[in-house]
């Protein structure tokens, strides 16, 4: 492991040097989670400038109330016991993301857990939601703000009760797979819980129920929505808007917060990757102003993360190129729906008029070597006056 500024020259960050010896030891299978993910989430917060206090919190937090979720350590030949999305990329139920700075703002580090038990995926939990659900109420002791109003309605609504059918469906050949998630947020102001969930009807694949069933579990929130109307007009008018059905794969997530400050986060993909496909989605087929200026700001950036030439086609597909490095390799033969094409999200407010629209571009998918797309992000970031972690971020390469 290299020498820089991030440990201090010893390889190892600051804070977990000085909370490791400190904390009394698991059992084995949290002591080996504990670990494996605790430097990599000490790393990421100091290369983002989080103060020393919000480290160790942040460390104490992942220690008593996460660890305990990330299930059974790996068998010996490396496998889960409940088999994860997010291990083949990392080894470990949870994905960590790092939330790029503004100008005059930090980075935010964040992460996302498959939370895990003996019991996940068995006939007493065959959509592994328990973990989950446990976690999130245990937290309410320590997190007074979390409100889970909105997980609970999900939970009714998004799945069947009779779990003994789900079990009959896995024996009859249909995959069982995880339909929640609890994502982490280290804000510099505080910690916020998110709570996501992948649909799943009896009947239905993972992820894939009818547009009438979405209308339904939501209208019961907000009947008379206007953003969400304006979504499900685009989703039924637009060619592009056709390609985002949740019948193709969907996934929600919500805040876990008071519901008027909560927001619905409506996720989809779509095969389509050209930049005339990204403008139409992110002006919702032009019912969004969106200033020439800041969509060619998007347009570069674009370029940037596919390592593309900045004034490439708007109506040519952006492809994976083949033979690279990082690429999806491995990963996306399991999870095509994730790692392939563009995912956007629609941020939808209570009493909101149109949606946040976000597009996330999978840089796995699109195959090319890690030092490229770096350096093409940091580029962008620098031209943009954002790049006063670029350095840091750069150097985790070599640290987790």
């Amino acid at each position: 492991m290299a020498e820089n500024a991030l440990t201090g020259g010893r390889g190892t960050p600051k804070a977990w040097a000085a909370l490791q010896p400190l904390m009394p030891p698991l059992h084995t299978d949290s002591d080996y989670w504990w670990k494996l993910s605790g430097p990599c989430l000490a790393t990421l917060m100091e290369a983002a400038g989080y103060s020393a206090e919000k480290q160790f919190e942040a460390l104490v937090f992942h220690y008593h109330w996460i660890i305990p979720y990330m299930g059974p350590a790996p068998s010996v030949d490396g496998k889960l016991k409940w088999p994860s999305m997010f291990s083949k990329l990392n080894g470990m139920p949870m994905t960590y993301s790092w939330k790029w700075n503004t100008p005059t703002a930090k980075p935010e580090v964040r992460y996302t857990l498959e939370a895990t038990n003996l019991l996940s995926g068995s006939e007493m939990d065959p959509l592994n939601q328990d973990p989950t659900n446990e976690l999130l109420r245990r937290l309410r002791s320590v997190l007074p703000s979390l409100d889970l109003t909105w997980m609970d309605h999900f939970l009714s609504t998004l799945y069947d009760d009779d779990r003994q059918k789900y079990t009959l469906e896995a024996v009859s050949g249909a995959k069982l797979a995880s339909t929640t998630l609890v994502s982490a947020e280290f804000a510099h102001k505080g910690l916020t819980m998110k709570t996501w969930f992948i649909p799943r009807k009896l009947g239905y694949d993972h992820g894939k129920i009818p547009m009438e069933l979405w209308e339904q579990s939501l209208a019961q929130l907000d009947p008379a929505n206007a953003a969400r109307a304006a979504v499900y007009d685009f989703i039924k008018t637009s060619s592009e808007g056709k390609m985002l059905s949740p019948l193709r794969y969907s996934m929600l997530g919500v805040d876990n917060v008071t519901p008027s400050k909560s927001r619905i986060k409506m996720y989809f993909r779509t095969p389509h990757t050209s930049f005339a496909s990204v403008r139409e989605v992110m002006t919702l087929g032009g019912r969004i102003a969106f200033p020439e200026t800041k969509m060619q700001e998007l347009k570069s950036l674009v370029a940037a993360v596919a390592c593309l030439n900045p004034d490439f086609d708007d109506n040519s597909e952006v492809r994976p190129t083949p033979g690279q490095g990082s690429g999806s390799k491995g990963i996306s033969s399991d999870l095509p729906a994730i790692l392939s094409g563009f995912i956007y999200y629609f941020d939808i407010a209570p009493g909101g008029t149109l949606p946040d629209i976000k597009l996330y571009i999978q840089q796995r998918y699109l195959g090319q070597d890690d030092a490229s797309m770096a350096n093409g992000v940091m580029s962008w970031m620098e031209n943009h006056g954002r790049g006063q972690f670029c350095q840091s971020w750069n150097e985790l390469g070599s640290l987790i």
